[in-house]
């Protein structure tokens, strides 16, 4: 069994759950679609950016708080818990941890803060893999983009039950008959509930079957939709 591959995670379940306890008001739990179960942000910084992995079709899997990366620092053992390991469709991969922009900038004078991540770039050398720090400059660039993505998660949070693969392919088929079309104009061509075609259509821009300038513009039933035949 390959668990680097695209049917196998290397990591599918947190390997650290403190709790509500440790952290207060800041502890958010989520559904996500990408992965069909709940998970666990435990800041206001890592849901941001569990809303933009979300919203990457790239990114096929991710894990929070994956693993517990040990190395040596000054003769003894320190453990560190990074916030995220994902896993694009080429292959690649990356352990993520999520920062504040000013306490990096202030690195030298944050000791603690210089041996959590002096662990997590050892580890991840030591293993062949990608370490990066996300701050909250990159995460917070376009926060449209994330109003609009966290409008989207919650919708497609209530349909997680739902089957919606017929339909699916009925908007595929539609969207590229059309060359462009917006929201509205394809909710009156295609026969069915508005809540259903409305997840339809942003699974199949989670998935990045089809584009929508959610980068640029508020979403609303005006917003045009293209197919992404690049990842047809």
């Amino acid at each position: 069994m390959n668990h680097s591959s695209p049917i196998y995670p290397r990591h599918d379940r947190p390997a650290w759950n403190p709790g509500r306890g440790s952290y207060g008001n800041n502890m958010w739990q989520a559904y996500s679609p990408k992965l069909k179960r709940n998970v666990r942000l435990y800041s206001d910084l890592e849901y941001h950016h569990w809303i933009l992995v979300e919203a990457t079709p790239e990114i096929v899997a991710f894990c929070e708080q994956p693993v517990r990366m040990l190395s040596r620092v000054e003769g003894r053992d320190r453990a560190s818990y990074i916030d995220m390991w994902v896993r694009f469709r080429d292959g690649a991969e990356q352990y993520r941890e999520l920062k504040y922009a000013k306490d990096i900038s202030q690195l030298e004078d944050k000791p603690s803060l210089r041996q959590q991540l002096f662990v997590q770039e050892s580890w991840c050398r030591r293993n062949g893999a990608e370490h990066l720090v996300v701050t909250d400059e990159v995460v917070h660039a376009n926060k449209l983009l994330l109003r609009n993505w966290r409008l989207i998660l919650s919708i497609l949070a209530n349909a997680r039950d739902a089957d919606h693969g017929k339909l699916r392919q009925t908007i595929l088929d539609v969207v590229d008959a059309q060359g462009r079309i917006s929201i509205d104009e394809l909710r009156r061509m295609i026969i069915g509930t508005e809540a259903a075609l409305l997840a339809a259509i942003f699974e199949l821009i989670q998935k990045g079957n089809i584009r929508a300038p959610l980068d640029t513009t508020e979403l609303n039933h005006f917003m045009l939709l293209e197919v992404n035949h690049a990842s047809m």
